[in-house]
């Protein structure tokens, strides 16, 4: 049975400055957050906006396979801290987020079947999800983010994720 791993991405500007800051690169805390980070993987999974991008590619992890999935993203918000340049800033409905968190588990459960160590940089209402599979753990609003942040996985926080994985 394949070992799962997830991961909160290293601080990002955004977060280190208290901005909504659209896309955020890391902040410098966070690349020396990335840097001591270390492991080798046969799949790391890391999502398409900056600061799981970062994470891995500041960090001192090896990887035999490494795939971006949109699956994997943050919840989109009233904020521009989740959206890529150029994409339009439409928040994303509790209900499509459990979709796309549905369709997320399904590839990492087919990935679990080729890949024996598997970890994914992602972000803390993703891994909130999929550690306790609750609706009302998610945010309904910005402010609600905000609160529900202070007792989320810290950064570069590594969480293993139980297979198989179940409703």
């Amino acid at each position: 049975m394949a070992t799962i791993k997830l991961m909160r991405h290293a601080e990002s500007e955004a977060a280190a400055q208290y901005k909504d800051i659209l896309d955020s690169s890391l902040s410098e805390r966070g690349k020396q957050q990335a840097s001591e980070l270390t492991g080798h993987y046969d799949l790391v999974i890391c999502t398409p906006l900056c600061r799981t991008r970062e994470t891995v590619e500041h960090s001192n992890i090896t990887y035999s396979k490494l795939i971006v999935l949109e699956e994997a993203r943050e919840m989109k918000m009233r904020t521009k801290y989740n959206y890529l340049k150029g994409e339009h800033t439409i928040p994303e409905s509790k209900e499509k987020f459990v979709k796309r968190m549905e369709r997320l588990e399904e590839m990492l459960v087919d990935l679990s079947k080729s890949y024996k160590e598997i970890l994914v940089v992602c972000h803390a209402f993703v891994i909130r999800y999929l550690v306790k599979r609750n609706m009302e753990e998610l945010p309904t609003d910005v402010a609600d983010a905000v609160r529900l942040d202070k007792t989320n996985h810290k950064f570069c926080e590594i969480v293993k994720l139980e297979l198989p994985l179940s409703n």
